[in-house]
């Protein structure tokens, strides 16, 4: 018996096999092999004398299925998550062998890469939460501790409520998502101003950003 199973392109990525959708497009995924966990265990395998193999990453364009990987893994590199703006991709590049943390921007019509940022891992405590957020680009840390740290392209610290997520940036705002468990569950948005974090605003309900670019809130 003859089975026919649909599949409409094969891409290969040599041995990586999840892909997620890049924060701030439709049209790209990006993929990477963490071979030493994520890029916080990662920092914690090496602070502790274990050889830290670098991760690759690399990017799918949707639909046509081309793969790209723009900047090549090196010894003592590692990669955080990416976001894309302005038609531009943006890499989180952390090396622990140097004691840096670099952002590195891919201008996709160009193929171009250059690095926007480099800063000390010294200046942060460690690399837990450290990830990029858009729009515009921006570097933030959430230590989980009640502190949220803006790192780049300003630098700032306020405090954050017990189950606040502060997920996205629009120009002079941040958007955040905070859940409440009694004694009934529930959500909330919060609208702050960047880069201070000052809160302006509560919303009842929950933001989701549909595909075609509408934004819906659930409530």
């Amino acid at each position: 018996m003859q089975i026919n199973i649909k599949c409409d392109k094969i891409i290969n990525l040599n041995g990586i096999n999840n892909i997620e959708l890049v924060e701030g497009t439709n049209q790209w995924y990006w993929a990477t092999d963490y071979c030493s966990g994520d890029l916080y265990e990662a920092e914690e395998l090496f602070n502790e004398g274990h050889e830290v193999n670098c991760n690759r990453l690399v990017f799918i364009k949707y639909p046509e299925g081309e793969v790209i990987e723009p900047v090549r893994r090196e010894k003592g590199q590692y990669f955080g998550k990416p976001v894309f703006d302005d038609g531009c991709m943006f890499i989180l590049l952390v090396n622990f062998l140097e004691g840096k943390i670099y952002i590195k921007r891919y201008q996709v019509d160009k193929k171009k890469v250059d690095t926007i940022a480099e800063l000390r891992r010294s200046d942060i405590d460690d690399c837990y939460n450290l990830m990029l957020r858009v729009a515009p680009v921006f570097l933030s840390r959430d230590d989980n501790n009640g502190k949220y740290q803006i790192l780049w392209p300003e630098k700032s610290e306020f405090e954050v409520e017990k189950g606040e997520t502060v997920y996205r940036r629009e120009n002079d705002f941040l958007i955040s998502n905070c859940w409440y468990e009694g004694p009934d569950y529930r959500e909330e948005e919060f609208i702050r101003r960047y880069p201070t974090g000052e809160k302006i605003e509560c919303i009842s309900g929950t933001f989701m950003d549909m595909p075609d670019g509408q934004r819906w809130l659930i409530k």
